[in-house]
């Protein structure tokens, strides 16, 4: 019994060491391919006080391009920081570019050249800003892979809700998102403070994240309204044709109103009352309807699925199981004005005819 105990601890850990080769093996980038390394620290830049991050996009183990991004002591008796980021040129194993920094705007150059002494990397060069020039020699200094820099970033949990100042900040944590209470100001207040902030900061708003989701519901929207709109024309051309109706049915009633001393205008204003009453009471039922429906919506889906076993909204399908709905007042004021407009431009021509009646014509055959 020991012996088969002995037996299978081995299988174990042979077959624990190949899925763990195996898993090496599966992680190891491909040949030639393109792969971005991280170096999250350069051992004596600026005596120790900055924080660096230098990104390099690799083909195979050559280097094809650099960015350099420091934030650095501003200034040695206070604590106020200064950042800048560098593209650099490559070529070779020497890398170089120049730019400047974000606050005090001070020229920044840079001149680096990188060994490979093992597993780790050796920077000598020389890093200058403004008027300050900074030897740079770092020896021991590793890279990792881009899923390990993003695991390795943390979160700070000590949000200030209103800071001062957002130049005391490391490159790892130099984004600002900003919580307004009326979510449909983002896109003015992303403007606001792009013509405020130095050109280096970019601010975007939820609307543009998502930009092609929100064009694609506004576009759905106007469709929307477009198609209720052709359905309240239907309405009212059947007001048109139930008032035209009406003329010819009543056409001897109006010619003998006509002989009593009723003007073409009283005419007029008697259909054009009788089309607007119809558009008027149409329109209120619609509106009343159609919020109750809107303020139901998800129920009255459920009691349908629930009824005939089926499903409007599969979750294998839709990114959303159920139907959302959110009321808006300006849409029903915008869809029951228009309905009442067309229903009043629906009683000009049938009451038009009726006021043009003639009474003699009218009665010939009475």
């Amino acid at each position: 019994m020991r012996a088969l105990l002995l037996g299978l601890s081995g299988l174990l850990v042979a077959s624990s060491g190949l899925a763990l080769a195996d898993t090496k093996l599966q992680t190891k980038p491909t040949p030639g391919a393109s792969e971005t390394r991280y170096f999250t620290s350069i051992d004596g830049l600026m005596d120790g006080n900055a924080d660096v991050i230098l990104k390099e996009t690799r083909q195979g183990k050559q280097v094809t391009a650099a960015i350099l991004d420091v934030c650095y002591p501003a200034d040695k008796t206070g604590d106020r920081k200064d950042r800048f980021v560098v593209n650099l040129a490559v070529s070779g194993q020497t890398l170089s570019g120049t730019s400047q920094s974000l606050i005090d705007k001070a020229p920044v150059t840079v001149r680096l050249t990188r060994k490979a002494t093992g597993d780790s990397f050796e920077f000598r060069g020389q890093i200058g800003i403004g008027s300050n020039m900074t030897e740079v020699a770092s020896t021991d200094n590793s890279d990792i892979s881009e899923r390990e820099f993003q695991d390795s970033q943390s979160t700070d949990d000590g949000i200030t809700p209103q800071p001062k100042d957002f130049s005391e900040v490391s490159p790892e944590s130099v984004g600002v998102r900003l919580k307004l209470d009326d979510l449909f100001a983002a896109r003015a207040v992303a403007h606001e403070l792009l013509a405020k902030l130095p050109r280096e900061v970019f601010a975007s708003d939820w609307t543009r994240s998502h930009a092609n989701f929100f064009r694609a519901v506004e576009i759905e929207k106007r469709m929307m309204f477009l198609i209720l709109g052709l359905i309240v024309l239907v309405a009212a051309i059947n007001i048109i044709s139930t008032l035209v109706m009406a003329v010819t049915d009543k056409q001897a009633d109006i010619a003998i109103l006509r002989t009593l001393g009723a003007a073409p205008r009283s005419i007029l204003q008697i259909f054009m009352v009788q089309g607007m009453v119809m558009g008027v009471v149409g329109t209120a039922v619609g509106v009343v309807t159609g919020i109750i429906t809107a303020l139901n919506v998800d129920r009255i889906v459920k009691q349908i699925e629930e009824l005939f076993a089926i499903k409007f909204l599969s979750k294998d399908v839709y990114l959303i199981p159920d139907l959302p709905s959110d009321l808006q007042a300006n849409d029903v004021i915008w869809i029951a004005a228009v309905a009442l407009a067309l229903s009043f431009l629906a009683t000009i021509y049938p009451s038009w005819r009726a006021g043009r009646v003639n009474p003699a014509e009218a009665l010939r055959y009475e």
